[in-house]
Order: C-alpha cells, then structure tokens, then sequence
C-alpha cells in the first residue's frame, strides 16, 4: 500500500515538531531559559539553521558589462528591454541564459553575451552557497541591466 501524499507531510510535520519540542526541552533541562515561560521562548534563537529556521542571504552582483547597442538597432530605431531568465549558480557562474522577450537588430543576442559575463557573488542558505533562478532586463538604448529575483 502506498502513502498517500498527505499521509507523508503529516509524518514530516510531526517528526518536525517533534524535533523543536525535543531541542527546546533540552534547553529548558540546561537551564538556558530558566526564569522564561515555555510560552516566551523564541525558539528563533535557540534553533539551528535548517530546523523551522532558515537564514538567506540574496545573490550580490559585483560586476556587470553594458550591453552594446548595435549600428542596425540604432539605424532602425529600435528601442525597448530584453528579458532574460538565467541561473545564478552556487559557484559563481550564469548558466541557462535564454530570452523570454527579446528585439530585433541583435540586441537580444547582445544582451545575451553581457548576462553570461556577469559577476556575483552567489545566494546563500543557511551558510551554503545555493543556485538561484533571476531575471535579467536590459534596456535600450542604455544598455544597462535590471536583476529581478524570481
């Protein structure tokens, strides 16, 4: 027979909870919170990263190109933005650049190389580097880039 899917998160509920109870209990043993009711315990303090707690740090670019406006953009006029999903991952490198509203002239495709170059400095969990899906807009003429966490 297989666990229905609510079965599952009630499991991982409990055992969460239970994890919090037990680790606030030791603190209350070791008389780290003596003259405090079990209801004024904030267990944000007492509670290591990954257990009902988590601490996020978002990615920092530390560097980024203008993106070049082409001769045939500015012979035709073309202005606008180009959006860009992209991955900005754990060790530092873009990875799956592609536009999702692009422009004529080769702009796209200009934006498209000024993403791949940039440089940030990654998202972090709980102390640990981690990917982090964004958005790119570059606009023109200007060039210049807007990051949109997703």
């Amino acid at each position: 027979m297989r666990p229905t899917a609510n079965a599952i998160f009630l499991v991982l509920l409990c055992c969460t909870l239970g994890a919090v109870v037990v680790y606030a209990g030791r603190a209350l043993l070791a008389g780290e919170v003596a003259d405090i009711s079990p209801l004024e315990i904030s267990l944000e303090e007492n509670v290591p990263c990954g257990i009902g707690r988590v601490s996020y740090e978002e990615p920092v670019i530390t560097s980024a190109l203008i993106a070049t406006y082409t001769t045939a953009a500015l012979k035709q006029g073309v202005t606008g933005n180009v959006r860009l999903f992209a991955y900005f991952d754990w060790n530092g490198k873009v990875s799956g650049v592609a536009a999702f509203k692009g422009l004529s002239s080769g702009l796209t495709e200009e934006a498209i190389k000024a993403a791949k170059v940039i440089k940030f400095k990654p998202a972090t969990s709980c102390g640990r580097a981690i990917s982090e899906p964004v958005e790119i807009q570059y606009d023109f003429p200007s060039g210049r880039s807007k990051l949109v966490l997703l």
